[in-house]
């Protein structure tokens, strides 16, 4: 329960269905507080369904279904599923009422898909996105392309380059490609980021550089290349604004950038337990941990 000594403001109740063969059903309950009533009452309401492993170790759920309380009733404001094979992401479907992140007076449907392929090192190789407005209104799928380039077969340094292309509503594509620097101890040291011309995609030109120092570097006798950068998935969805823990392997850069790849915050992360802020607006973002990258979906 969050609250001032004086002020409570809400709730959060869980409840636990164990549905046998090592498979759990979560129902997570949101309340605010009101004040002319003297309680909390129902603002949402989550389920979800995993293995209970998985949700041990706050890692993605099979899948989860979002409801608010609108005008006396529950109303669907997100479904995710989740895919896997071999003992990784396979890919992800996303389907969500806008109208509930923007205050809309009708509902306006919108979807989501990414399909992961990974390279013979079971490293990220390629993720394909694709999203659609579904009713009232329809428009055409806009899509994406991410390519992860590795140097050797070592999973550190985590990649040495990505490349993006996006495909606009209005028919234009946005090519990127990112460039990664490390030193003799595998820190990253430069991150720059070029654009490309549409009209001749092998011509990028440099328009960002980040430039990374360490106070205490690590070292490649501490570096352990099987590990990634964090310990446990970051559930999803949170509320915009928040302040989440993060524990990581070790020191780690790190990005949170919007769904058309703007920068909204960059750092570094030191390794173990921090806490990091989230944006104040609501919304798909993509928070990228060296070499973890994750959507979250912020509530209002």
């Amino acid at each position: 329960m969050s609250y001032d000594p004086t002020n409570p403001s809400g709730r959060q109740y869980f409840f636990y269905t164990d549905l046998g063969g090592g498979r759990v059903r979560i129902e997570i309950r949101d309340t605010v507080w009101n004040p002319d009533q003297n309680r909390c009452e129902l603002q949402a309401r989550t389920l979800i369904w995993t293995p209970s492993s998985r949700w041990m170790a706050q890692q993605e759920p099979d899948s989860a279904i979002m409801q608010v309380y609108d005008g006396g009733n529950l109303r669907y404001f997100l479904k995710q599923y989740s895919f896997f094979r071999n003992n990784r992401l396979d890919s992800m479907f996303i389907w969500l009422n806008i109208r509930y992140l923007f205050n809309l007076s009708t509902d306006l449907y919108a979807a989501g898909y990414t399909l992961y392929f990974y390279d013979a090192q079971n490293r990220l190789a390629r993720e394909r996105d694709t999203a659609w407005l579904i009713s009232p209104t329809s428009a055409p799928a806009s899509a994406g392309m991410k390519w992860y380039f590795y140097q050797g077969n070592s999973t550190r340094p985590s990649k040495d380059s990505s490349y993006t292309r996006e495909y606009a509503l209005g028919g234009g594509v946005d090519r990127g490609v990112t460039f990664y620097t490390y030193d003799s101890n595998g820190n990253l040291i430069v991150a720059e980021e070029d654009t490309c011309a549409q009209a001749n995609p092998a011509n990028c030109q440099d328009y960002k550089r980040t430039l990374y120092s360490y106070i205490r570097q690590q070292t490649p006798a501490s570096l352990d290349t099987q590990l990634p950068s964090v310990k446990a998935k970051i559930p999803s969805p949170l509320r915009a604004g928040e302040r989440i823990p993060i524990e990581t392997h070790y020191a780690a850069p790190y990005r949170i950038v919007d769904a058309l790849g703007r920068t909204w915050d960059q750092g570094h992360l030191p390794a173990g337990q921090t806490v990091l802020s989230l944006p104040p607006l609501s919304g798909i973002w993509i928070i990228q941990i060296d070499n973890y990258h994750q959507k979250l979906l912020l509530l209002p």
